[in-house]
């Protein structure tokens, strides 16, 4: 094995110790060496590592610092030693703060008042009384969730608050950090949401009552976005706690994923709410960035301190954070209030207890099922609400010409969604138009002769645009278009969607489906 060799001298041991650990998270061994009565340490690595240790402590070669002077007290290093103690300092006389500010049950309960109402008040700009009442309802339905699993779990400084315009939130900290807690304090909002939204769903098809409908839409929507993957979302935070926060890279990667997956469908929609949703995310990065650093760094080192199951943060640990951060920040965040924010926040992270293989699975799974009952209660509620609140009527209209005809006229929730012009043997015969549900543009047009589709007939998409033509012959379809760059274009028949090959092979009329 090969000798060591000096690569650099200091005149201050906290100076080697601090370039001797960076060269530890970097994988090279280093070793410490005090002579001359303390006044000169040296820092020796293996010769293989030699380059590699240069170029990350930012030295060419051994630097050799006086050996028979007293270090003068005005030097640069003595000055950084003498800054590096008052900021220590200072940020111990702020972490006794944080402990001691901890607000009492009337103060949380009047920022949740003043919070709740600049929720409505924005809100009422938007939406009616009665629908923001219903949207308050079922955000407050939902962060009580979080907040009894806090509770449960001996959270401590738990506190409830509404963002205007954006929904509400829980906060609070773990006596005891552990994945697990996380994992399920995430779920507890959006899964009773869903089961309740399940529950009013079964009420409204049975009663009929509209706010019940409206409630359930609120209910399963708000709950089942909630738990997609994404930040800050709570099915974002599931994943991290069960999965991403075992690594700093994974947790770090999971989140730009989701921020542009947020900017993407800002992009999409339109939706400045995504967009936000995104730069909060991507401003996150940063801070993640560093407290998962040094929280590694302290993990390593934690031999040398008290156990972890103390909320403060041990005496021997504290000058390492400080040290870490004090290099890791830009100079103008080197202040004792941010720090002392970051170390909390590091602290609980090398206090978190791991998520074990058993727990993560069972977390998933139960994950997984209230997704797809969601996703699955959603659709199924939206079909079975159309049915149900739909109705079919035939009146008589005259038309420009003088003539009368007979018209059915269908309607879902109150608004007319097609009518069909029918000849005296009750079969469609003339003119049929449909609009999209919920708006007042067109979804298609055609022509009826004597029960069968015959000559033009035309599809709009949601927003009015003109997407495809169709021509039959009495049931046949002959011709089929599309729009393509902005024109419609003869599509060849080969190519058609296996949807506008359908003959009709029977004429339909008011008791058949269209």
């Amino acid at each position: 094995m090969k000798e060591n060799i000096a690569i650099r001298s200091f005149s201050s041991q906290d100076e080697a110790r601090d370039v001797a650990l960076k060269l530890e998270i970097a994988g090279i061994p280093c070793r410490v060496t005090t002579e001359v009565g303390g006044i000169c340490t040296t820092l020796f690595v293996n010769p293989d590592h030699f380059d590699i240790a240069a170029r990350i402590i930012g030295d060419d070669g051994f630097d050799l610092a006086p050996l028979l002077e007293e270090p003068d007290e005005s030097t640069a290093e003595t000055e950084q030693n003498s800054n590096t103690e008052d900021l220590l300092t200072q940020v111990s006389g702020e972490l006794d703060a944080i402990a001691e500010k901890e607000k009492t049950p009337w103060q949380n309960l009047g920022v949740l008042a003043v919070s709740l109402i600049l929720f409505m008040s924005l809100g009422l700009f938007r939406a009616s009384i009665s629908s923001v009442a219903l949207l308050l309802g079922v955000i407050f339905v939902h962060e009580c969730g979080h907040f009894i699993g806090m509770k449960l779990l001996r959270y401590k400084d738990i506190k409830m608050f509404f963002i205007p315009l954006f929904g509400a939130a829980v906060s609070g900290t773990e006596t005891a950090p552990s994945d697990l807690k996380k994992a399920v304090v995430s779920l507890l909002g959006p899964v009773p949401g869903i089961i309740i939204g399940v529950a009013t769903g079964i009420a409204y098809l049975r009663t009929g009552q509209p706010l019940l409908a409206d409630a359930t839409r609120i209910f399963l929507f708000l709950n089942t976005f909630n738990l997609l993957p994404l930040h800050p979302l709570d099915g974002g935070r599931f994943f991290d706690a069960v999965l991403f926060s075992r690594h700093p890279k994974l947790e770090i990667g999971f989140k730009i994923i989701t921020a542009l997956v947020l900017g993407w469908l800002a992009v999409v929609f339109k939706d400045i709410f995504f967009g936000v949703f995104a730069f909060v995310s991507l401003l996150s990065l940063h801070s993640t960035r560093i407290s998962a650093y040094v929280a590694r760094a302290v993990g390593k080192q934690l031999s040398e301190c008290e156990n972890t199951s103390s909320c403060t943060v041990p005496s021997q640990c504290l000058p390492l954070m400080v040290t870490l951060l004090r290099d890791k920040l830009p100079s103008e965040q080197v202040k004792p209030k941010l720090i002392a924010r970051y170390v909390t926040e590091i602290w609980q992270r090398v206090r978190n207890k791991r998520c074990s293989t058993g727990s993560a699975i069972g977390l998933l799974l139960c994950y997984g099922f209230f997704i797809l009952l969601g996703i699955s209660s959603a659709f199924i509620f939206e079909a079975a609400a159309v049915i149900k609140g739909s109705s079919t009527e035939v009146v008589l209209r005259t038309l420009p010409t003088g003539d009368t005809t007979r018209i059915q006229m269908t309607s879902i929730r109150g608004q007319k969604v097609s009518e069909t012009q029918i000849n005296d043997d009750g079969l469609f015969h003339g003119t049929q138009t449909a609009w999209s549900l919920g708006t007042t543009n067109k979804s298609k047009e055609g022509h009826w002769k004597d029960g069968y589709w015959h000559g033009q007939w035309k599809f709009w998409d949601a927003k009015g645009e003109l997407i495809e033509m169709m021509e039959y012959d009495m049931g046949n379809p002959v011709r089929y278009q599309k729009l393509i760059n902005g024109e419609m274009q003869d599509i060849p028949r080969n190519e058609w969607p296996r949807l506008r090959l359908v003959k009709q092979n029977k004429p339909r009329g008011i008791n058949e489906n269209k």
